[in-house]
């Protein structure tokens, strides 16, 4: 038997895939307010979320997304739920000369890989999105940079896990992981014990506080805050053709006419509330970059808690301090949704493995073995 510590995207995604290996696995879900995927617009886009010295983290991020395609189907097959995965390109959207440079060296960055990417001027862009503002300038066309729906997502995963045999328990307050003796590990819940082979932990930015009160080992993770807005159009029509990237906000137009609009950034504890400044924030930048939003209906809006390591690279392999019978999956900050395809493969690497995957090893919380 297999545990996983959170039922999130990722913890989830990890669960169906060791389930198709012929594991059994329970999931644990706390539901913690602030799930980072519950807040995620869905964006799956290396190329345009990649900075040029994040050399490791960007092939996580393209070896991830080529499994994409494949990862969708089979999410859509099993549980007969449409997780709205649309593989239409982006637009980064440039208002002025300085931002016209920046797409320049984006264009170069982005060929240096080995992608086509193209720069239109003006003209161009309003040909393929007429209702961007006036101000607009100029744009980078990126193909193959696609977007999920989160929520839907996590449904269709749920619903395949379950009806392929595993088990999620909701009750109860997980007290802490332990190993004994004999190097079997478990979770203590409630007043009661229960044993495993393994154990996962996938519980975003509360994995931290699991392993600091279990082991007494600081893993870094702070919890990064972000914002993002559902609205939709009066009369349900599709009205922008591509994901829009701006200079404070990206837009994802969803079906029967909703755009997704993320998404703040801040850093203030594990604080859920939304106030008014966030949602001016979003909202005033939509209205400066499409115009003809501003009397869309809003339909949500909600926060979520990014797990973001203090190095920026996501925390997954073997716990090798405590247990290699103790393994990690946290810390993908605003990846969480494109990494979920490898992190799943990654961690079942770790189980069958012990870490023999040489990617691992530039992700693993072996990096840090601090106390607390």
């Amino acid at each position: 038997m297999i545990f996983i510590i959170g039922a999130g995207i990722n913890g989830l995604s990890i669960g169906n895939k060791l389930i198709d290996k012929g594991f059994k696995v329970k999931i644990f879900d706390f539901q913690q307010k602030g799930e980072s995927s519950l807040a995620a617009v869905g964006m799956l886009a290396p190329l345009i979320e990649a900075k040029p010295h994040e050399n490791e983290l960007l092939d996580l991020m393209l070896d991830s997304k080529k499994k994409w395609l494949n990862f969708a189907k089979k999410t859509t097959r099993d549980s007969k739920i449409s997780i709205e995965f649309k593989q239409n390109s982006s637009l980064l959207i440039a208002n002025n000369y300085n931002d016209i440079e920046k797409l320049k060296f984006k264009k170069k960055f982005i060929q240096k890989l080995g992608f086509k990417t193209n720069l239109l001027n003006r003209k161009q862009t309003l040909e393929i999105e007429p209702l961007l503002s006036e101000d607009v300038q100029a744009s980078l066309f990126c193909e193959g940079q696609d977007q999920v729906n989160p929520n839907l997502l996590k449904k269709s995963l749920k619903k395949s896990f379950l009806q392929n045999g595993g088990v999620i328990v909701t009750k109860g307050k997980i007290n802490k992981i332990f190993v004994n003796k004999k190097n079997s590990v478990g979770v203590s819940v409630d007043q009661n014990n229960f044993f495993a082979e393994k154990i996962v932990i996938a519980s975003g930015v509360w994995s931290h506080k699991i392993i600091l009160d279990s082991f007494d080992i600081s893993i870094p993770l702070k919890p990064v805050k972000g914002v993002s807005l559902r609205i939709k159009s009066p009369k349900n029509n599709e009205l922008i053709n591509h994901n829009l990237w701006f200079k404070n906000i990206y837009v994802a137009p969803r079906n029967d006419g909703e755009l997704m609009i993320g998404a703040t950034e801040e850093e203030k504890g594990f604080e859920t509330i939304i106030n008014p400044k966030e949602l001016y924030y979003l909202t005033k930048n939509l209205w400066e970059n499409l115009p003809f939003t501003e009397n869309f209906e809003i339909v949500s809006f909600i926060s979520g808690l990014r797990p973001t390591s203090f190095d920026g690279l996501p925390i997954i392999g073997t716990l090798d301090s405590v247990s290699k019978n103790i393994i990690c999956a946290f810390g993908h900050y605003r990846h969480g949704v494109l990494l979920a395809p490898i992190t799943a493969d990654m961690v079942y690497d770790c189980i069958v493995d012990n870490n023999n995957n040489k990617k691992i090893s530039s992700f693993s919380p072996n990096r840090y073995n601090s106390h607390g």
